[in-house]
C-alpha cells in the first residue's frame, strides 16, 4: 500500500493512503451523481448531462465514477449547471460535493487522522485538540441560518 503526499490547501498538506483517497473520490462520485439525477433533463444520463455542459465525458464520468478526485473548480461547475437545470436540493454546493455532509466531517476519528505521524506530530495535535476542546466546552453551537425551522418561522 503506498501513501501519496495530497495538499488540502496552499497552507496545508497531509499524506494520505491510496485506500483513503479512492473512499474520497468515490463519495464525492455518489455526491456527484445525486446532484444530476435531481436534475430532471440529466437523470439517467451522464453522457447526456457531460455533453449538453460541453464537458469532456471522459473526465465528467471519472468525476462520477470516483476515479478521478474533483477539485473545487469543478465542483463549482457541475453544481451550478445542474442547478440551472433544475436540481433542487439543501445541500448542493461545491463544497458539500468535496467533503460531504458536516456529519461526515466529525466523524474521523481521532486515530485515523494521526495514524501516520511521528510521536511528537501526535503528541502536538493531541495537546491542541484538548485546548480547542475546552475553549468551546460551553459554547452553543452556532445557528444554521439555512435551517428548517427557520425558513418557516414568520416574520414579526
Amino acid at each position: 500500500m503506498s501513501t501519496q503526499h495530497v495538499t488540502i490547501s496552499s497552507l496545508q498538506s497531509v499524506s494520505m493512503r491510496d485506500d483513503e483517497k479512492t473512499a474520497i473520490m468515490k463519495a464525492q462520485g455518489r455526491r456527484l451523481r445525486t446532484i444530476r439525477q435531481a436534475a430532471p433533463a440529466f437523470r439517467k444520463s451522464a453522457r447526456a448531462a457531460a455533453l449538453a455542459a460541453g464537458w469532456p465525458e471522459s473526465t465528467y464520468r471519472s468525476h462520477e465514477g470516483g476515479t478521478r478526485q474533483i477539485d473545487p473548480y469543478d465542483a463549482a461547475t457541475y453544481v451550478t449547471f445542474f442547478l440551472k437545470n433544475g436540481a433542487r436540493g439543501e445541500n448542493f454546493t461545491p463544497r458539500w460535493v468535496i467533503y460531504g455532509d458536516e456529519e461526515e466531517l466529525v466523524a474521523a476519528d481521532f486515530e485515523d487522522v494521526v495514524r501516520d505521524e511521528s510521536p511528537a506530530f501526535r503528541k502536538m495535535a493531541y495537546k491542541e485538540l484538548m485546548a480547542f476542546k475546552a475553549r468551546y466546552k460551553n459554547s452553543p453551537p452556532p445557528a444554521n441560518p439555512g435551517s428548517k425551522a427557520k425558513r418557516l418561522r414568520r416574520p414579526g
